[in-house]
């Protein structure tokens, strides 16, 4: 299956799924916009989604075991039991996300700004990260 997502330069970016999980090889650059997109349980392990706009997006069970999230809009983005293990998201804006059941184990949080809606997993402390509000 095929899911077309259109990027902020006028270009779509075309996704080729592979059963539950997303092909090999997949690469999200710094255009992509994927607000609000429905990515639960897709498999994005080691993909370099660094500067993605993934604001609301469904990442329920998702797979993005050392992903680079590095300065990624995840704003409202719904990371319920979403694997992050190793996960770079350093930079990354997780205002209002739901990292509920997350599993953060060596990800990298540098830089990474959060608010008092931020969900994080039980027990997790965020530290690295920034309390603060969103840059306009």
């Amino acid at each position: 299956m095929i899911k077309k997502y259109p990027l902020k330069n006028g270009e779509t970016l075309a996704v080729r799924y592979d059963g539950n999980g997303l092909a090999n090889g997949f690469e999200i650059g710094i255009w992509a916009d994927l607000v609000p997109a429905d990515l639960r349980e897709a498999d994005m392990s080691w993909a370099n989604l660094s500067g993605a706009d993934l604001s609301w997006a469904n990442l329920i069970v998702a797979n993005l075991t050392g992903a680079n999230l590095s300065r990624a809009d995840l704003i409202g983005a719904n990371l319920i039991e979403a694997d992050m293990t190793g996960a770079n998201l350093s930079g990354a804006n997780l205002i209002m996300a739901n990292l509920s059941r997350a599993d953060l184990s060596g990800a990298d949080m540098s830089g990474a700004k959060w608010d008092e809606y931020t969900i994080w997993p039980a027990g997790f402390a965020p530290i690295g990260q920034t309390k603060g509000e969103k840059d306009d």
